[in-house]
């Protein structure tokens, strides 16, 4: 795709929000069923493994209906969903099945993806942010404009979410066992 115009700018980064958002849907099962391990470890948190399974459902859950939307402001726009990849997305999703490849105390894995949640919820805020400055721009169609305001909110509030989780007394109790174990420097 040639990007001549403010127009071709737009459609170029909603085709990117539209495979990051149908690649995640995806990612964040995988992610929530590794999160959610029986875990064999006696200082392992149960109920935080619990509680980010939990989160990383919801936000599959609310993926899928932001996909929909997407789907919604290229019809408000008169064109067909397209993707175009995202290396930016597909680094953070490769990262968190290395991690899972290599992960020794299934006490440290909510943590991390809890931080791994953290990076993918930026990555989509500045996403929505820079669709919704050329849509204003653009004067794009109300409808599109709606459904982009709409997945940008939800992803604050997800990632709001999730830093309330990495910041509670559950991620703060794991921490400081897991310090107790450890062997310092």
């Amino acid at each position: 795709m040639n990007i001549e115009t403010l127009h071709d700018l737009f459609l170029y980064e909603l085709r990117g929000a539209y495979y990051v958002e149908t690649e995640l849907a995806d990612a964040l099962e995988g992610i929530r069923d590794r999160v959610a391990v029986d875990t064999l470890d006696e200082v392992a948190d149960e109920e935080l493994h619990e509680t980010v399974a939990e989160a990383f459902a919801s936000h599959r859950e609310e993926t899928e209906r932001q996909v929909e939307r997407l789907e919604r402001a290229f019809d408000a726009i008169d064109r067909q969903p397209e993707t175009r990849e995202m290396p930016s997305l597909d680094a953070l999703v490769d990262e968190t099945e290395r991690f899972n490849n290599v992960v020794l105390n299934d006490a440290i894995r909510p943590l991390f993806y809890l931080d791994a949640g953290t990076k993918i919820e930026r990555l989509e805020l500045r996403m929505y942010d820079s669709l919704l400055r050329l849509a204003r721009a653009l004067d794009a169609p109300e409808d599109a404009i709606d459904a982009l305001e709409t997945n940008r909110r939800e992803e604050e509030a997800a990632l709001t979410n999730l830093r309330e989780l990495s910041d509670g007394s559950e991620a703060d109790s794991v921490l400081d066992e897991l310090a107790e174990r450890s062997s310092g420097f």
